[in-house]
């Protein structure tokens, strides 16, 4: 299970990374030239590393929401099962 400290450790090892995604979404929204997106090859390769940060934290809640959906599922069908009477 994801403890609050590991996403408060994901999100500061990851912020640089997170906020150079962020800026070069907000620049291309802006409608400048493509080339002005990024700060040079280094801006690059954060926004590429804040992307694949967006990813796992993407598959993180994407497996969270599937095992909720799992386990009301589970749930439901134990409380429609028929119960066997002892006769």
């Amino acid at each position: 299970m994801i403890t609050s400290e590991d996403i408060e450790a994901f999100a500061v090892y990851n912020r640089e990374a997170l906020d150079a995604a962020d800026e070069f979404v907000r620049r291309s929204e802006k409608g400048i030239p493509s080339d002005r997106w990024a700060d040079g090859e280094s801006g690059l390769q954060l926004v590429a590393q804040g992307i694949h940060a967006q990813q796992a934290l993407l598959n993180v809640v994407s497996d969270t929401l599937r095992m909720m959906i799992e386990e009301q599922k589970r749930k439901k069908h134990e409380s429609t099962e028929l119960c066997p009477v002892d006769v």
